[in-house]
């Protein structure tokens, strides 16, 4: 049996509230680390903080220090996908896809999950008149802990008026690349009949992906900063770049699949293979 304390120091007790407000540690976690009865803890932590919501036991594996520090080709690629297409609050986090994308989910939920936890959802919307339901692939991810790292790395509620492209700090220079080809599986598209790569988001955020683009791949922007809608929000919109210029689709393209292994939408990829093929055929 393990003895436990009967004296802390006062840098001791002030661990107590570094351990549960940052690393997310319950109280009888940080008993068992200080080898004291859980209600030191308990007692010393209420007089200085407000203690988490109780959200009952956790049911299911799940890696929430997964997003701690962008570290690893997969882990810039899913924060670029959730940049682009993911809601971020401060207890949670989702991401939802069209159900013809379910595998980039699946594979996303295996490793947060260890499982599939994946869900249906379905959407009516309007088209030119006629009435379209949509159904997407949804995985919804419940922990404070995750949803604070994420806020941390940029990506955070209400994004899409002042989405900024992460800092160095927040993905390093060498995984730049994946970060992007994740965002663009969320917010880009490459057309074949009009042999076209549309990038769409902030000015802010564009702003640094062109400069990146430019002086990293040599890629030149046909067009830049196109505005796409107008909302109200401080005159802030979305905005658009393109290349529609051949050998720079084909350089963005090598650019961002460089190294990509499993982690990309195939049905883009065959895309840009489509246009590399169709242009070297026109040049025989």
């Amino acid at each position: 049996m393990v003895k436990k304390r009967t004296y802390l120091s006062d840098e001791q007790k002030k661990q107590f509230i570094i351990d549960y407000n940052e690393k997310f540690l319950s109280c009888e976690q940080i008993a068992l680390n200080f080898k004291v009865d859980p209600s030191v803890v308990s007692n010393y932590l209420k007089n200085k903080i407000s203690f988490r919501p109780k959200v009952g036991v956790r049911k299911y594996f799940i890696k929430e220090n997964y997003f701690e520090k962008i570290d690893s080709n997969e882990k810039a690629y899913f924060l670029g996908f959730l940049y682009s297409d993911g809601c971020v609050s401060d207890t949670n986090f989702r991401l939802k896809l069209h159900i013809k994308d379910k595998c980039i989910l699946e594979k996303f939920s295996q490793i947060i999950f260890g499982e599939d936890r994946l869900k249906i959802a379905t959407n009516k919307v309007t088209k030119k008149g006629v009435l379209e339901i949509r159904t997407y692939s949804l995985l919804r991810v419940c922990s404070i802990k995750m949803a604070k790292d994420l806020i941390n790395l940029g990506c955070f509620k209400a994004k899409s008026l002042i989405l900024q492209f992460p800092t160095l700090q927040q993905v390093p220079e060498e995984y730049l690349s994946h970060f992007i080809r994740g965002f663009f599986d969320g917010d880009g598209s490459v057309l074949f009949k009009k042999k076209k790569v549309n990038i769409i988001s902030t000015f802010y955020f564009l702003e640094k992906l062109i400069s990146i683009l430019e002086n990293k791949a040599n890629i030149k922007i046909q067009r830049k900063m196109q505005e796409v809608t107008k909302e109200v929000n401080n005159g802030k919109s979305t905005r658009c770049i393109e290349i529609w210029n051949y050998n720079d689709i084909i350089k963005f393209m090598n650019f961002i699949y460089k190294n990509c292994e499993d982690l990309f939408l195939k049905r883009k990829l065959d895309v840009f293979k489509r246009i590399e093929s169709d242009m070297l055929c026109k040049k025989i």
